[in-house]
């Protein structure tokens, strides 16, 4: 089992070095956003994750509507990660697709009744077979428990990991077969506060 974060811009600048003294193995870093939108601490949680020698996974946070939308998403991860030089060998904590809604993506077009739940899936099923055809493995979908039961259809994606979101304690678990769960959004670690994370039972890296 092992213990992680994950960041993003918003969290500021992140001291990698108390993270890791905390006893935190692994970060999970925001790559970006929408339509091409790089999170502009990408590169710098990256490299102090890194020199602190944590663990390296990332995830894109989507605003895709329709499968259209998803392949560029896709593509832009694919072409990012080998622009920079990483990869299976040193995104040991796999690559992810962050499917929620801050509002936009119902605004503009996504249909989250239970008639949308196989655009969402297809747009999902779509993301993770062009990260695994990239060689990015693992790879897999973040969700709450609302979007795992109301908008994807996991058995359709072939085996994509999953990244669960639902705040909780440690010691009962997350509920669910999972890769990684995001146990809380209130970690402290030396007076700054993020997501929380740890290893799930279908973990296997």
């Amino acid at each position: 089992m092992m213990k992680g974060i994950d960041v993003s811009e918003n969290n500021g600048c992140v001291d990698w070095e108390a993270v890791a003294a905390a006893g935190y193995e692994f970060a999970i870093v925001r790559l970006g956003y929408g339509h091409g939108h790089l999170d502009s601490n990408f590169y710098k949680n990256i490299n102090g994750a890194k020199k602190a020698g944590l663990k390296l996974g990332v995830y894109y946070y989507s605003y895709a509507t329709n499968e259209s939308d998803a392949e560029y998403e896709a593509d832009y991860i694919v072409k990012t990660l080998e622009d920079c030089g990483l990869n299976s060998s040193n995104l040991e904590m796999g690559v992810w697709i962050d499917e929620e809604d801050d509002g936009w993506r119902q605004r503009n077009g996504l249909d989250l009744s239970p008639d949308g739940l196989q655009t969402i899936t297809n747009m999902v099923t779509l993301t993770i077979n062009k990260l695994w055809d990239a060689g990015l493995q693992p790879a897999g979908v973040y969700c709450n428990f609302d979007w795992l039961y109301n908008h994807i259809d996991m058995s359709q994606t072939g085996g994509a990991g999953l990244w669960i979101a639902s705040p909780g304690k440690i010691e009962e678990g997350p509920g669910v077969s999972c890769m990684l769960w995001q146990y809380s959004f209130k970690e402290k670690i030396n007076g700054q506060e993020f997501d929380a994370d740890i290893t799930g039972d279908g973990w296997d890296g």
